[in-house]
């Protein structure tokens, strides 16, 4: 009995994985780098905002950021808006960028079309 709930907690698992999509499908994102940027801004933040606003995809968000780069790297500021710390150094910068927007996230609700 418990290698069939074994086996069906693994199946879901692998079919809530197979529908992940990257963070870049649900977010716009301001860098910081535009050096013409009317506000430039001279902090370690990047700001994502959710494409679709919704508490439950912030709170997943902020998890699942939280458990890429460890505790205290997340300000969320509303339920579409977060700040992210990154690295200052543009060339580092975009680096975490990519990664950053490369990674997985867990289907809640219909990614944008």
């Amino acid at each position: 009995m418990s290698k069939i709930l074994g086996l069906t907690v693994l199946m879901a698992l692998l079919a809530q994985l197979a529908w992940a999509e990257p963070l870049r499908l649900w977010v716009t994102i301001d860098d910081g780098l535009n050096p013409e940027a009317t506000d430039p801004r001279s902090d370690d933040y990047v700001r994502l905002s959710l494409i679709i606003p919704s508490y439950q995809s912030m709170a997943t968000l902020s998890e699942r950021v939280d458990s890429w780069l460890g505790p205290g790297m997340v300000q969320i500021r509303s339920d579409s808006l977060v700040l992210i710390q990154a690295p200052r150094d543009s060339h580092a910068r975009v680096k975490f960028i990519a990664a950053l927007l490369a990674l997985e996230m867990p289907p809640l609700i219909d990614p944008p079309a």
